[in-house]
């Protein structure tokens, strides 16, 4: 299961496991196997929002292409540039 929360705009705020996600805002849990979750993190979007009511999340402003892709390694190396600093 994984664990979904919104704001009051149903603009979704977080996206984690059930059991290591917390939050004090609103959620929903969503029986997604890994493959389904994975997928949603795909999406390359700019807003995701959640219908409360069916239990789903809606994909809003869909982007074309990434803006940005980060790699662990990319974070890695700026991690260890700023202890550096």
């Amino acid at each position: 299961m994984i664990k979904v929360s919104y704001d009051e705009n149903f603009k979704v705020t977080g996206i984690g496991d059930e059991n290591t996600y917390e939050t004090t805002e609103p959620f929903i849990l969503l029986d997604l196997t890994d493959e389904e979750f994975d997928q949603l993190l795909e999406i390359p979007f700019k807003t995701l929002m959640v219908n409360a009511e069916s239990e789903e999340i809606v994909s809003i402003e869909t982007l074309e292409e990434p803006i940005m892709e980060i790699t662990i390694e990319d974070l890695k190396k700026e991690n260890e540039e700023l202890k550096a600093r």
